[in-house]
């Protein structure tokens, strides 16, 4: 059950070769010191300016030397993920001088924090980097594990680096503020780690959803904790997706085709996520591997949590397009094979290299609603 309550926190060490990070859960953003996970004296924040009204006053830097702060603010949502925003960042930090030993901070959701990875990871070759994710979706999934990336009008996250943080600074309670439709989006990426390993999880998901949606403390606490201890688990043997990081992409490359087709306004990404997923499912389902009161279960609970399970036929979207979409994506590195992520039991997800076509366009057919 629940175990972290508001004003405990728990430490996840991040460890890789050459590099190791902390996640910090639980505190409030007052209890840390930002300057005790950088070497710098000058921070570029990097945020949406509602953010900044709401809770720049929570963020500490206590330093025995003079400290240079300074914010860069971007617009919202995912079409905002995009070049002219990279720039802005790096334009700002060579007008203010800002030298190779600055630190930038990510602070704010998955779009920031991926314009801002990208970022510290070009500038003067490389700078260090916080991440502050104030999202669920961004806190348990896209602030760990140092994938950033931009978008391109012909596909997601074409354009990115690998490039991982200083630390990791969750406060669970910054989603006390959050619109509820982030908050909805962001459950989908929590389901996704129980159904790529952890059938307990989803259990537990499943008992508690309501908990969740209402902003319970101690559920929120224990989904965030248990999503980023799979994530870590994950990134620590894989850092650059060479192998089972792929598993994270689950409903990923279905959902991805939805953002790219809808110019990344219809859907946000933890809807797209979610519709991905019933794909992968039924995919999964029509090929043998999992039984119906399986994908059930699966198609029940992202109901529950106020997710799509199917595609808003009066998009226009085709079939077509959608497969077509499907081979630009990053993660197919054979062209005449795709490569998917399914499902042998809830649990159990495992990487397909070579997905049959036929049934994958006969799924996207049955999909839309």
């Amino acid at each position: 059950m629940p175990y972290i309550e508001r004003g405990q926190s728990d430490i996840i060490n991040v460890e890789f070769s050459n590099h190791q990070y902390p996640i910090l859960i639980g505190k409030s953003l007052e209890n840390y010191n930002l300057c005790e996970y950088s070497s710098s004296h000058q921070f570029l924040i990097v945020t949406h300016k509602n953010l900044h009204d709401l809770y720049s006053s929570k963020l500490r830097f206590s330093s025995p030397i003079d400290i240079e702060i300074n914010w860069c603010f971007i617009e919202e949502g995912e079409i905002h993920k995009a070049n002219d925003s990279l720039q802005k960042v790096l334009s700002q930090a060579i007008k203010l001088k800002y030298r190779r030993n600055s630190c930038f901070i990510a602070f704010g959701g998955g779009v920031i924090g991926d314009i801002t990875g990208f970022a510290a990871s070009i500038y003067q070759r490389g700078v260090e980097l916080i991440q502050i994710p104030t999202t669920i979706l961004s806190q348990v999934d896209s602030s760990i594990g140092g994938k950033t990336a931009i978008n391109h009008p012909l596909g997601k996250n074409m354009i990115g680096t690998f490039y991982q943080p200083n630390a990791v600074v969750i406060d669970t309670s910054l989603l006390e503020t959050l619109p509820k439709s982030e908050l909805v989006s962001g459950l989908a990426e929590v389901i996704k780690y129980a159904l790529i390993n952890d059938a307990p999880f989803f259990d537990w998901l499943d008992a508690n959803i309501d908990n969740l949606l209402t902003r319970d403390t101690s559920a929120i606490n224990y989904a965030v904790n248990k999503s980023c201890k799979h994530k870590q688990a994950i990134v620590e043997v894989d850092e650059k997706e060479k192998g089972v990081r792929a598993l994270l992409n689950l409903g990923h490359t279905f959902g991805h085709a939805l953002e790219a087709l809808t110019n990344y306004e219809k859907y946000l990404h933890g809807e797209a996520i979610s519709i991905g997923m019933v794909i992968a499912s039924e995919v999964s389902k029509r090929m043998s591997l999992i039984t119906q009161e399986e994908h059930n279960k699966i198609v029940v609970i992202l109901k529950k949590a106020g997710l799509p399970v199917s595609i808003d036929s009066s998009l226009g979207i085709s079939i077509d397009s959608l497969i077509n979409q499907l081979f630009l994506d990053k993660k197919n590195v054979k062209s005449s094979a795709l490569k998917t992520i399914l499902l042998k039991g809830i649990g159990k997800a495992f990487i397909l290299e070579d997905t049959p076509i036929e049934i994958v366009k006969d799924v996207l057919g049955k999909s839309f609603s």
